[in-house]
């Protein structure tokens, strides 16, 4: 397992990000990569008040006054997005080579 660490010249608020395929693994280059803001894969915030409602379950627990709710209506995104990842990290032989730095984003497989 490699650990990433954040090069000087590393701009927090981009990064770069394969133009690849599932048959391009391997064979990626510096040049086969674009910068995109970051900040546009950060999901919105929903704000309530207190007396606000929504449907939904809840996600993740850090302690009882600090916790996250997934939306029920949004819920389908995040199964789409799962059956995505699962088909493509099925495609992908996983790299021993492959040390992503702070900041970037990247999945992992679990069981």
């Amino acid at each position: 397992m490699g650990y990433g660490v954040r090069p000087d010249e590393q701009n927090t608020e981009k990064q770069s990000v394969d133009q690849s395929t599932p048959e391009d693994v391997g064979r990626v280059t510096p040049e086969s990569k674009i910068v995109i803001d970051r900040n546009a894969l950060i999901p919105k915030m929903l704000t309530l008040n207190v007396g606000d409602e929504f449907c939904g379950v809840v996600a993740h627990i850090q302690t009882p006054e600090d916790f996250f709710c997934q939306q029920l209506q949004s819920g389908h995104k995040l199964a789409e997005l799962q059956e995505s990842l699962s088909e493509y990290c099925g495609q992908v032989t996983p790299r021993s080579d492959f040390y992503p730095t702070i900041g970037d984003v990247c999945c992992a497989q679990f069981s």
